[in-house]
């Protein structure tokens, strides 16, 4: 039913989306979002809990929060809403992310799939002028047994640039074992029980009210629809 392996599950259907919480035994918390309708993934995220602080903050996997960068600024610092934000959206057969707030031209970016023997894999982008560096990890990759990891393929990464949004759009094809893993999630959900809560009730796992609201409308935007080529 969820692509998070383990755990106690919780599932309902809220405000048009199949909502799966699971607890694992470290404590670590995720939720994930599903279209009623489709079943495509509009927003995956995990909390950790922190030893003096107690629960710790939400990190956006798939999808994020309207208005504001998923990324987490370093304690009492702020994002500047100029700064390039990342979010991912995935399709059927495609990892995808958009680099938003990246003014400078087409020729300016390159992308690189680095697959270390000792690390997981990744996806750097780069800057020509040297302004803006990030490495995109793929932990999907990492949940599936080590034995049966495929082997990625550098042809399978593209990008493509949105000068009036100011927007790189980054792809990555799936490899057949995690779109298989995905759809036996998916038949799992098919014929899994939800129950079914109106909006004005509160869920039955700690989501806050504020993140929740602006998740629900930034995911539909942050992932295009499958097969389609990613626009602003």
């Amino acid at each position: 039913m969820s692509t998070i392996p383990g755990g106690h599950k919780t599932s309902v259907i809220r405000s048009g989306r199949k909502k799966i919480h699971t607890q694992l035994d470290d404590g670590t918390e995720w939720i994930e979002e599903f279209d009623e309708q489709t079943d495509r993934l509009l927003l995956r995220k995990f909390r950790k809990p922190h030893a003096l602080l107690g629960e710790g903050t939400w990190v956006f996997e798939v999808g994020g929060p309207l208005g504001s960068a998923p990324e987490i600024a370093p304690a009492g610092m702020s994002l500047s809403a100029s700064n390039p934000v990342c979010v991912r959206g995935d399709t059927d057969d495609w990892f995808q992310w958009k680099v938003m707030n990246l003014p400078w031209p087409a020729a300016n970016y390159s992308t690189e799939l680095q697959t270390p023997p000792d690390a997981p894999a990744c996806i750097v982008l780069r800057t020509a002028n040297k302004k803006y560096y990030k490495k995109i990890e793929i932990p999907d990759l990492e949940r599936i047994p080590r034995s049966s990891r495929p082997t990625l393929r550098k042809a399978d990464l593209e990008q493509f640039y949105n000068p009036q949004a100011q927007s790189l759009f980054i792809r990555f094809r799936k490899p057949p074992q995690v779109i298989a893993f995905e759809q036996e999630a998916k038949r799992t959900r098919q014929s899994a029980s939800f129950v079914k809560q109106s909006s004005a009730l509160p869920l039955p796992f700690p989501v806050p009210a504020a993140e929740g609201t602006a998740a629900k409308t930034s995911s539909d935007a942050a992932a295009p629809a499958a097969g389609a080529t990613p626009e602003c």
